[in-house]
């Protein structure tokens, strides 16, 4: 994968529509077989995008009709070496990510040269019938605490410590304030034994949520 490649490519392909998928077939032999494919679908007014999206990766192709236009990748190399990374570094918020979990293990089965064709008949069944859970979630979703203030930095460096959030404060220039915020478990944890019943109003079911 291109290291310059932009941002915007990496956003495009998991805000708009997504399809990573798993086809599995059964012969009239019943031995299974599998496709894998990554596909990106745009309506035919926005085939600009899928073009970009096939120059900036430098493989794939692009096919329309009367509607719509689809790009493809088909080869399991550049799906693996290409596809993956990308969405490896900017996982999926939804459900798509257990789908996608799906995709990638069953392209870890088909590349294993140590497993024997029934072997992988059968992983790969096993994981076309896996269902995810009805309350799933991706765990890229995480929770968050955030504050800032424009003048007190003091305050911020104050309640860092309180809550042992590990998280400096920084300045954002572009909104002239300062701000301390955490994704960290623990922290988050701290957070939540510290504000336990102590906040009244609209304040107290945000905190409960």
């Amino acid at each position: 994968m291109r290291e310059n490649l932009p941002k915007i490519l990496y956003y495009s392909c998991f805000i708009i529509l997504i399809n990573t998928y798993v086809k599995m077939y059964n012969s009239r032999r019943q031995h299974a077989w599998v496709r894998l494919s990554y596909k990106l679908v745009q309506s035919r007014y926005n085939l600009r995008l899928l073009y970009y999206v096939k120059k900036e990766l430098g493989v794939g192709s692009v096919t329309k009709d009367n509607n719509k236009g689809q790009f493809f990748i088909r080869d399991r190399k550049h799906i693996e070496n290409i596809i993956l990374p990308i969405f490896d570094k900017y996982p999926l918020l939804t459900s798509k990510y257990f789908d996608y979990l799906r995709f990638k293990k069953a392209l870890c089965i088909l590349n294993n040269d140590n497993m024997s064709k029934e072997q992988k008949e059968k992983e790969l069944f096993i994981l076309k019938n896996s269902k995810k859970e009805d309350d799933y979630l991706s765990p890229r979703i995480v929770h968050g605490f955030g504050l800032t203030q424009k003048l007190d930095r003091i305050v911020l460096e104050s309640i860092r410590l309180i809550l042992h959030i590990p998280s400096p404060v920084k300045y954002k220039e572009m909104y002239n304030h300062y701000i301390l915020d955490t994704t960290n478990s623990r922290s988050i944890e701290n957070i939540i034994d510290y504000f336990q019943n102590t906040m009244k109003g609209v304040k107290s079911l945000e905190y409960r949520i």
